[in-house]
């Protein structure tokens, strides 16, 4: 575990949660994905514990390891070889990578650099630190990351020839959320009613979990959220905004 001191971890409790919450929503459903999730236990108002996902490091580090300059495609070509074993980090990366986008989307998971998103020796993503969801975002409301979620050209050069599959899986997860998104929902009221000033509600508690809400379109038909989740993907490959955060990142902060 990771001892923190000097932290708030309360938000990132919740975060957490939530998607392990989610997790069970599309494990009981039987969606063939995987959704990586960590405990984290705040101890008080300053203080817990976050549990460490093994066998996982940042892409961030990654890049670093190579010079800055590793591409991630090579890298699963370098650590999984071009046979059998590639096919199957490649399908690993796409069952993790579904759940990722469509939780970043309805729960507005934001400051999304290479530094808080992990990859693990079997290649599958997985996401850290939830200091921005919901009505939180770096910068205020001035909109840095404005694609529903992360989807860059590098992430789909790994995905290659599962592309189809990526697309129907996203499909699947959010059905899935959304025909239990009364679990997820009742959990951000009950975190309200007891610590509504969590930067994630951004004093407006109320409003938060109506626009969440809003988020799993209840109103639409099974047909009609198809539809409404590849639009979401289609605005979200390789969005400029995100390759202008990215950029930010590594200019100003020293993420690669």
């Amino acid at each position: 575990v990771i001892v923190k001191a000097r932290d708030d971890l309360r938000q990132e409790q919740f975060a957490a949660q939530l998607l392990r919450m989610a997790a069970r929503i599309l494990e009981d459903a039987r969606v063939p994905v995987v959704l990586r999730t960590y405990d984290v236990v705040a101890t008080g108002p300053d203080a817990g514990l976050i549990e460490a996902l093994p066998d996982a490091m940042s892409l961030d580090a990654l890049r670093r390891s190579d010079g800055g300059s590793a591409n991630l495609l090579d890298f699963f070509y370098r650590r999984f070889g071009a046979g059998p074993e590639l096919a199957r980090a490649r399908a690993n990366f796409v069952e993790s990578l579904a759940p990722a986008c469509v939780l970043s989307y309805l729960l507005q998971i934001k400051d999304r650099h290479n530094g808080n998103i992990l990859l693990d020796a079997a290649g599958r993503l997985a996401h850290v630190d939830f200091g921005y969801l919901l009505a939180s975002s770096p910068g205020g409301n001035l909109g840095f990351e404005a694609a529903p979620f992360k989807l860059t050209a590098e992430f789909l050069d790994v995905v290659g020839p599962d592309y189809r599959r990526f697309r129907d899986l996203c499909v699947r997860v959010f059905l899935a959320l959304r025909a239990e998104r009364h679990k997820l929902l009742l959990l951000a009221e009950m975190t309200v009613s007891g610590c509504d000033h969590l930067p994630c509600f951004d004093g407006r508690p109320r409003e938060t979990i109506d626009a969440l809400r809003r988020r799993f379109k209840p109103k639409l038909s099974d047909r009609q959220v198809r539809a409404f989740v590849h639009g979401l993907i289609d605005k979200s490959t390789n969005n400029w905004r995100t390759h202008a955060y990215d950029r930010y990142q590594r200019v100003c902060v020293g993420i690669f």
